[in-house]
């Protein structure tokens, strides 16, 4: 799948062959290389697929995505993560954007349209708020940005369950309830939906001892199979696996939870690639068929039947213009002008120089040359050889 990914170490001295060979890397994300031969950028990259996989997972510059979300609203709803994914999303249209933590209010939703796309950001950091805003969703029927339906919907969450359950007289038995409701809100949304399942936590730098218990990467875990068993993974149209393309940059995650922009754009990236099956065409564009038709679709019975009547006429009518040739009768008074007249005008002087007549001419074949001199068509078929021979 898309999530089926790796991180690469790129720099200047390593080449494309020992990328391939040494790390099984292919179409890694941009090609940018390192102004410092003694750094190395890591850089997100998918394994190569087999040509019947059909898979073409590779890195989507910034007119693509602009091209492909191109009159679109895409809702983000979810926790911390969530709106460092939407801030990805958000330097895809405009690098100079922002899309940093100072840039906006840490607990609070957020709109950014760039022409005719929007993308919209909705605060929920629990599995409860994301079923309010989804039903919110339902219940208006489109999006407080367009007053229209989202054409994709994002919601992710689940790292801060357990903190919750801690500080709060809330049983896991409700909160199962909670993440069950979850999966059906998910279920009734009519746009296509992905989720995005917590990254990897970086317990040690969890700010207090409380959350290194509670939010463990242990216990995230097992946040992240309850939701799946609990039917909220089958229930979207595609998952965004977090720890696929954070967990081998734990290390860079600052407070234990979000991550540095660069590994964000990478699970953008991700989403990118996603779309091109769950989203076929941009509401604004023109969709294009690209599969060619099955064989005998295109057919006609009668048009068949009309080409057979055609060709037959010309056969049996001596008309290579398939009986339009007669259509000249109704022109000139004469009879001169019709295909059998003119075929036996074209054939009557070698007809004619072979003794045959007219009569004869129309006979079977092997009493055709009876009435011809036998002594003149050896001459004939000499001369025809001795020509044949002085070509060659």
């Amino acid at each position: 799948t898309a999530n089926n990914g790796h991180w690469v170490p790129v720099d200047p001295c390593l080449a494309r062959g020992r990328m391939h060979r040494d790390f099984h890397a292919a179409n890694y994300i941009g090609p940018n290389e390192c102004s410092n031969p003694n750094n190395k950028n890591l850089e997100w990259s998918w394994p190569e697929n087999g040509q019947h996989t059909h898979c073409r997972y590779r890195y989507r510059n910034d007119m693509e995505v602009q091209q492909k979300l191109d009159g679109m609203t895409v809702v983000l709803i979810g926790d911390s993560s969530v709106r460092s994914l939407f801030q990805s999303l958000c330097r895809s249209f405009d690098p100079d954007a922002g899309g940093f933590e100072d840039t906006m209010p840490s607990h609070s939703d957020a709109i950014k349209t760039y022409g005719s796309s929007t993308l919209e950001y909705k605060w929920a950091p629990l599995s409860v708020d994301i079923v309010t805003k989804l039903k919110g969703l339902k219940n208006s029927g489109f999006a407080a940005s367009t007053k229209r339906a989202p054409d994709l919907v994002i919601a992710g969450g689940g790292a801060w369950e357990k903190l919750h359950l801690s500080v709060t007289d809330e049983d896991p038995q409700s909160q199962r309830n909670t993440v069950m409701k979850l999966a059906k809100s998910l279920q009734k949304v009519d746009s296509p939906v992905i989720w995005f399942s917590p990254p990897t936590i970086n317990t040690r730098a969890l700010n207090s001892d409380e959350k290194r218990i509670q939010m463990s990467e242990e216990s995230i875990g097992s946040i992240r199979q309850m939701y799946k068993d609990l039917g909220v993974t089958s229930s979207v149209s595609f998952v965004l696996d977090g720890p696929s393309f954070t967990r081998e940059r734990v290390a860079e995650s600052f407070d234990g939870v979000n991550y540095p922009p660069s590994t964000m754009d990478a699970g953008a990236q991700i989403i990118f690639n996603a779309l091109d099956w769950l989203m076929m065409a941009a509401p604004n564009s023109v969709e294009v068929d690209l599969y060619l038709p099955k064989p005998g679709t295109l057919s006609n019975p009668y048009l068949g039947l009309m080409m057979i009547c055609i060709t037959l006429i010309g056969l049996f009518f001596f008309d290579s213009y398939f009986g339009f040739g007669y259509l000249g009768q109704f022109v000139v008074s004469n009879d001169t002008v019709s295909p059998g007249e003119l075929y036996d005008q074209a054939f009557s002087p070698i007809f004619n120089r072979l003794k045959i007549s007219q009569k004869d001419e129309r006979e079977p074949a092997s009493s055709s040359f009876h009435g011809a001199d036998k002594h003149e068509m050896a001459q004939l078929l000499g001369r025809s050889t001795s020509s044949l021979n002085r070509r060659r």
